[in-house]
């Protein structure tokens, strides 16, 4: 029996690298260039600031000048914008003891207008009671006394129109 004659071939190929590792260093790139935030500082923003805190405001934006880096958030009225202005250097704290030593130097604070703020808005205000229909009725009766004459008589010197 005849032996085939034993034909060279290349040898195999490495496999392609895999996306991530590509896409990590282009993603850390245009994240640096659009001031996009570490999204574990979204996620966790209500356990860093505190909840009252977080219902308030959330962070939009990461921007660096120099060695400065600023944080910017977003608050959707102008009360929440001053409740957050007056924590501004405990927010800086808090965030500064999650993210590391000096991380961010600076907080802005956008005033966006926006009705509600993503899962951390604020609950819907509730709507006002309607006062009761009828007066709370009491022990006291004023009905014949000269307490009612009077007031009957100031009830219709004030629907009265002027003229």
């Amino acid at each position: 029996m005849a032996r085939l004659p034993v034909i060279k071939t290349r040898p195999r190929r490495q496999p392609p690298p895999r996306l991530s590792r590509s896409m990590m260093a282009l993603l850390a790139g245009l994240a640096k260039k659009s001031g996009a935030i570490d999204p574990r500082l979204i996620e966790n923003w209500a356990e860093i600031v505190g909840e009252e805190t977080a219902r308030m405001c959330r962070p939009i934006r990461l921007k660096t000048q120099g060695r400065a880096k600023t944080l910017e958030i977003a608050v959707s009225n102008g009360p929440s914008a001053m409740a957050v202005q007056f924590r501004q250097q405990d927010i800086l704290a808090r965030v500064n003891q999650w993210l590391g030593r000096n991380a961010i130097t600076r907080l802005t604070i956008r005033q966006t207008g926006a009705i509600g703020l993503g899962p951390t808005a604020l609950p819907p205000l509730k709507p006002a009671q309607k006062p009761p229909e009828s007066r709370p009725k009491t022990d006291h009766s004023i009905s014949g006394s000269p307490l009612e004459k009077a007031l009957n008589r100031l009830k219709i010197n004030v629907k009265r129109p002027r003229s």
